[in-house]
């Protein structure tokens, strides 16, 4: 988290990242074996933010883990699935009726901020219809820990979802 940004969600949505989501090294094994292990591997999962390349980002993360590795110890890896991050215009027409529906279902003023842009779903529809054709709202409550082990989603939340989905839905589009 960093400091003085305006909230998590800014920060996770708006600055890349990168998680160790998963490591294996040493032995295994029954038992214990006091020893350093030989090789090591971690899997990357790196976001990226709106205008960053894939292919160009993974290069630089390859050459920051390839300078800060020993002499005697070598670097490899390789670049798996990619997903390009989409930004979406919160200012679009779509856009401005689905704050305007979400804040008369609600009866209070929608927060806009900017998501994680790496949604696979998303970027397909981003491809074939336009950014200006998508609208993305997400609706939770403020401790559903997204991802987390204790990841969870409120009654209330999934009622706010079906009355603002339907309630967006029947509008006309004009």
């Amino acid at each position: 988290v960093l400091a003085n940004a305006a909230s998590y969600a800014v920060q996770v949505g708006r600055y890349p990242t990168i998680q160790v989501s998963g490591m294996h090294a040493g032995y295994v094994g029954d038992g214990y074996a006091n020893i350093v292990p030989g090789s090591a591997v971690a899997h990357l999962n790196v976001r990226l933010v709106v205008g960053q390349d894939p292919g160009e980002v993974w290069q630089s993360v390859l050459a920051a883990a390839r300078a800060a590795t020993p002499r005697f110890a070598k670097v490899d890896g390789e670049l798996g699935e990619t997903l390009r991050a989409v930004g979406l215009d919160v200012d679009s027409p779509p856009a401005r009726r689905a704050v305007r529906t979400l804040e008369a279902v609600c009866g209070e003023p929608a927060e806009i901020f900017h998501g994680p842009g790496g949604l696979p779903a998303l970027e397909a529809l981003v491809a074939s219809y336009g950014e200006d054709a998508i609208v993305s709202v997400g609706l939770a409550n403020s401790d559903a820990r997204p991802h987390g082990s204790d990841e969870n989603l409120s009654l209330a939340a999934i009622s706010t979802g079906l009355a603002w989905s339907t309630a967006f839905l029947e509008q006309p589009t004009s």
